[in-house]
């Protein structure tokens, strides 16, 4: 200390004792003033219309607080659920043998140890031990603030877990785990039933490869993956050549579940000098997934790249497993959870898990656990703990440019693609996205078994688990089992790059991707009626032919584009089917009763080949293309690798057995709505709705094997009541351009903030949804003070 400095510090302390003998001589005690007390953690949420937060805080721990704070104002159920499932708790509140949720393989019971088997907390604390002190901060802060909601409304829980004693505080290990389950849902929580049920073989003659020939077993491996919940995406990324302003634009159309906390939730988050971004994100996560800021909006859609591979082991006695001639056991852990038993007690319920060097053992779907032969799984999200660092570096980017550096960075993004559009007037796609390091020259030197050829024909990679030169290859750039970030398919145009959840081989037509690993996406392959119409829409707006006014996008008629609820199947199929009805109005259905097919045949004539709300013709064409789509030799012109967008088509109906298929298509659509109960000439509006309370709300749209772009997946195909309820498709949709002062965007949360169905924001964005209209997204300061319906308040501990 210098000698001026400890002058100043005496004379200061001198004078604080003789103020404190002044107040002694006047028989006063001298209380000290309390020191201020700093906040560890305070935000502002600022509410515009139909409920969106606007959160500004000092620091990252402040902005993690507010979002969760807001986040459990309008889900606090939701996430309270996801958190008793995540921490494997649901059988000691819920009881063990109730299904998770409907339709789930997983039972309470075997949710829970399964849960705790993958997400056990010495993994998880080790792994966020490795992520950024700004991750760790914003981590904190959202546990914090979800903690401050659950206090203040301990004796008063919302609708629909009021009274439950289950909703209890959040600790950080679920914080991890939130992320982290998030993180596997295309790895190891995709096939979570088959690692739970994976066991020894028991009997004298165990199986030794599976009850399934390989391409059956293949087969329906692939349908239990591709049966998860839906999950999919469009996007458009629009560079300046394809813009009337010359200024990027970006059109973001997530399909995703309608429940769990997969659900978006939209909020705005400023933190001065550190980010300032608008957007959404999944249900327990604290930073924008999908949005925008000053400069750059993105969005990602559901990538084909697999985030796992299986390895197929040699055994001995089903008990060891043999890499390179060297026996080795397989790893057993053993799970106990608690079981409220039938009379209240609490009881437990263990289960022994197995695991080898490359990872846990799984059993189902063609796959079995014999004597010799095994298959274990390995995703390598297990150990990404990056997401949260990569999604506050997107965030932060000034242009494309920068995001495209912050992906190859970190590579942290779980299994989807980005899409992204700048400022200036870049677009681009890239799927850079946690991969395993196979390469094409792995695949043809360790892929050889006949199981492993069979499933690699399905897209999904099977590596010889006996030798150790068949692992993941570790990329010298990042010193990780992960494929190369540079060497994914990527691009950076001037005009466009859009992506249907199609590989990367088809971002652009004139720019197609071919190098890289199937373990990616397939190339070279007929793509699906969605990311075909994705690229037709763009097509015919620049070159003018979609009925607008010019050749360029514009905000407005980007809104439009959406809400055409244009289907490809029905531009393909509908008039060779109307000229084929017409030519041949009676035909034998299935059950072989002849149908006249001619007021179908009238409906689909009128048919303006949309799925808007008053469109007259959607649930015959509908019920007819289900069981159509499948018909052999359908089309007159085949796929053609150099015109990927524009084939198959031509409907060949001069065929015999095509018409034949065709017409009693057609004649079992009729039968079918005939048995619902569903009139001809019902217009959409009539048979596609969500109810809320008493109020219907109808949904526009279509399914995705019709070729949509606005997709929506009803619960079932057609009933009595129609299709509904919604339980997957379009969910944040966000339209975004750049101006001179900032962003200027539009969009809609199609099933709203809350799920608290006594919230003002229960359906508010459902019922505009329906109107056919996006809302304006306030981004600065003086559009949040204009919003009509601003309230804000102050939050702090």
């Amino acid at each position: 200390m210098s000698q001026n400095l400890h002058n100043k510090v005496t004379l200061l302390l001198s004078i604080a004792t003789a103020l404190a003998v002044l107040a002694g001589c006047n028989n006063d005690e001298y209380i000290a003033p309390e020191p201020a007390v700093v906040p560890k953690f305070e935000a502002t949420i600022q509410r515009t219309s139909y409920g969106v937060p606007h959160i500004s805080a000092g620091n990252l721990g402040g902005a993690g607080y507010g979002v969760a704070y807001a986040y459990a104002q309008d889900n606090l159920c939701l996430l309270a659920d996801q958190l008793l499932t995540n921490a494997g708790e649901r059988s000691r509140h819920l009881g063990p043998d109730a299904v998770v949720r409907p339709g789930s393989a997983l039972t309470n019971v075997r949710s829970d140890l399964v849960n705790r088997f993958l997400l056990d907390e010495a993994g998880q604390r080790a792994l966020y031990a490795t992520v950024s002190d700004e991750a760790k901060l914003m981590l904190a802060g959202y546990v914090a603030g979800y903690n401050r909601f659950v206090r203040e409304r301990a004796s008063n829980l919302p609708a629909p877990c009021t009274g439950a004693a289950w909703v209890r505080p959040m600790t950080d290990l679920d914080m991890f785990r939130l992320i982290s389950a998030q993180a596997i849902q295309s790895g190891y929580g995709a096939f979570a039933a088959g690692i739970h049920d994976a066991a020894p073989p028991t009997g004298a003659t165990p199986l030794a490869q599976g009850t399934l020939r390989p391409a059956d077993a293949a087969r329906a491996f692939t349908d239990a993956f591709n049966a998860r919940p839906e999950m999919g995406s469009n996007a458009y990324a629009l560079g300046r050549d394809a813009t009337d302003n010359g200024a990027g634009m970006l059109l973001g159309n997530p399909h995703f579940p309608w429940s769990t906390t997969s659900r978006f939730y939209q909020f705005h988050l400023t933190v001065p000098g550190s980010v300032d971004v608008m957007g959404a994100a999944l249900g327990g996560f604290p930073m924008v997934n999908i949005g925008f800021n000053r400069n750059v909006a993105w969005s990602h859609t559901v990538s084909t790249g697999r985030r796992f591979t299986l390895f197929e082991l040699t055994l001995q006695n089903g008990s060891s497993y043999v890499t390179d001639g060297v026996v080795r056991p397989l790893t057993k852990r053993t799970v106990t959870v608690d079981v409220r038993n039938a009379d209240g007690s609490i009881g437990t319920r263990s289960r022994d898990f197995y695991s080898s060097a490359h990872g846990p053992l799984l059993v189902g779907n063609g796959l079995a656990w014999g004597l010799t032969r095994g298959y274990a799984i390995r995703d390598a999200n297990a150990d990404n703990a990056r997401m949260l660092d990569q999604w506050l570096l997107m965030a932060r980017a000034a242009s494309v440019a920068d995001l495209q550096t912050a992906l190859r960075q970190v590579n942290g993004l779980p299994w989807v693609n980005t899409i992204a559009a700048d400022r200036t007037g870049n677009a681009f796609y890239g799927d850079i996205s946690v991969t395993p390091n196979v390469s094409n020259a792995l695949i043809a030197a360790c892929v050889t078994s006949p199981t492993a050829q069979a499933f690699l024909a399905q897209r999904t990679v099977m590596l010889d688990g006996a030798r150790a030169a068949c692992d993941w290859a570790v990329d010298a750039s990042s010193g990780r089992r992960l494929y190369a970030a540079a060497d994914m398919p990527q691009m950076v145009r001037s005009d466009y790059a859009a992506n249907s959840n199609d590989s990367g081989w088809l971002a652009h037509p004139a720019q197609l991707n071919a190098n890289f690993s199937p373990i990616i996406g397939f190339t070279a392959r007929e793509q699906s009626l969605r990311t075909r119409l994705a690229f037709t829409q763009v097509a015919n707006r620049l070159a003018g032919t979609d009925g607008k006014p010019g050749n360029r996008f514009n905000m407005a008629n980007l809104e439009q584009v959406f809400f055409d609820n244009r289907s490809y199947s029905a531009e393909l199929v509908t008039d060779p089917l109307v000229a084929l009805c017409r030519a041949t109005p009676l035909a034998a259905a299935t059950n072989g009763e002849v149908i006249n097919l001619a007021p179908a045949c009238t409906v689909l004539a009128n048919w303006n080949k949309r799925y808007n709300l008053d469109a007259v013709g959607v649930p015959v064409f509908r019920e007819f293309w289900r069981r159509a789509q499948a018909t052999p030799a359908l089309w007159t012109v085949p796929f053609s690798a150099t015109d990927p967008v524009n084939t198959p088509r031509g409907v060949n109906s001069a065929n015999p057995a095509v018409a034949t298929a065709l017409l009693r298509a057609l004649a079992d659509s009729v039968q079918r709505l005939a048995a619902n109960g569903t009139a001809l000439d019902v217009p959409l509006r009539g048979v596609q709705y969500i109810t809320v309370g008493t109020t219907r709300i109808p949904i526009d749209g279509a399914d995705e094997f019709e070729g949509p772009f606005n997709k929506m997946t009803p619960a079932a195909g057609l009933t009595a009541a129609g299709y509904t309820p919604i339980v997957s498709g379009s969910s944040y949709i966000q339209a975004v351009t750049f101006d001179a002062s900032g962003p200027v965007a539009r969009g809609i949360l199609t099933y709203s903030q809350s799920t608290d169905p006594t919230s003002a924001h229960f359906a508010d964005q459902t019922a505009l949804y329906a109107t056919g209209r996006f809302a304006a997204l306030p981004f600065s300061a003086a559009q949040i003070a204009a919003d009509p319906n601003l309230k804000t308040s102050k939050i702090s501990e």
